[in-house]
């Protein structure tokens, strides 16, 4: 028997077996709850990001249009000659936001492929696909001074174009990429808006 009070009033604060069950499942459930959260907010992130590389999903619309233009059948242009060249301009934007040079690799050969396959009697040489990546070496540093129509002319080179500006004088919109993605709490949704552009020069055609 305990004598001591003090001895006594120990033991009987000891918890007993039933609510140490009680706290082990409270923070067993704590633990869940804890790994599901983190589950769920990285889930939420890698959706965002998937949507924060317009450039590189340009790149690869780009590319599955040419297969499609490709796969047309002759009847339907009779002044078809390939091979043809494609030269691709990509802006900043479009190069900060997913190009990479697995994707332009990729594209070329994919494009130059299929001109091969399909080339003509009367054009032997050899299909290019080509690049031009906007940067910040000296050869493709634009102007500062540039009004927009000159930012609109540099483009009149090539036949294809990445970028972020909204339209471009001789050229149509095959589709716009959305992008640049934000978490909107009150609609429980990831909102976008049109990043890169995906446009064509008009009267192009293979």
């Amino acid at each position: 028997a305990l004598s001591d009070p003090a001895q006594k009033l120990k033991v009987d604060q000891q918890p007993t077996p039933k609510a140490r069950t009680v706290w082990s499942l409270v923070f067993y459930l704590m633990g869940i709850g804890c790994v599901l959260l983190t589950f769920g907010a990285s889930a939420v992130f890698v959706l965002v990001s998937q949507r924060n590389y317009p450039g590189g999903v340009a790149l690869q619309t780009l590319e599955e249009y040419l297969q499609q233009q490709l796969a047309l059948p002759s009847s339907t242009n009779s002044n078809r000659q390939l091979p043809v060249d494609v030269s691709i301009y990509m802006d900043v934007a479009s190069c900060m936001s997913g190009v990479t040079l697995f994707g332009q690799e990729n594209l070329q050969q994919t494009v130059t492929g299929q001109l091969q396959l399909i080339k003509t009697e009367t054009n032997e040489n050899p299909a290019i696909v080509s690049f031009f990546k906007e940067g910040y070496e000296d050869e493709n540093q634009k102007s500062t001074s540039m009004s927009n129509d000159d930012e609109q002319k540099q483009f009149l080179g090539y036949t294809h174009v990445l970028t972020e500006q909204t339209d471009i004088k001789g050229y149509h919109l095959i589709k716009a990429v959305p992008g640049y993605p934000r978490i909107v709490p009150r609609k429980l949704r990831i909102q976008t808006q049109d990043a890169i552009f995906v446009y064509e020069r008009d009267g192009f055609s293979f």
